[in-house]
């Protein structure tokens, strides 16, 4: 991962080499934050398959998944839900750090 400000060696489709920037790393919502609307955006995508996150550009994981696996499931729920009302933080390090 590139540090932030320098080229990622990803590539847009483009030719041009994009930067990675997860903006606020476990917002799906895109409101700048991480709190129970994420919660509810994730249980609606893991749950009922109403997927409305805000994926970020450049960002190299999907949205929502807070524990880098590759995967958007139940227990990336559980995370969310630890953080928002628990204030327990076990996501993984934003990918863009």
């Amino acid at each position: 991962m590139a540090n932030p400000g320098q080229e990622d060696s990803d590539f847009d489709g483009t030719g041009d080499a994009c930067e990675c920037d997860c903006l606020v790393w476990g917002d799906v919502s895109g409101d700048g934050a991480i709190n129970p609307v994420d919660v509810v955006y994730m249980v609606n995508c893991v749950y009922k398959s109403l997927d409305n996150r805000v994926q970020p550009p450049s960002c190299p994981y999907e949205a929502g998944d807070a524990n880098c696996d590759e995967r958007t499931n139940p227990i990336d729920v559980v995370l969310y839900v630890n953080r928002v009302y628990k204030s327990v933080d076990a996501f993984c390090p934003s990918p863009c750090q």
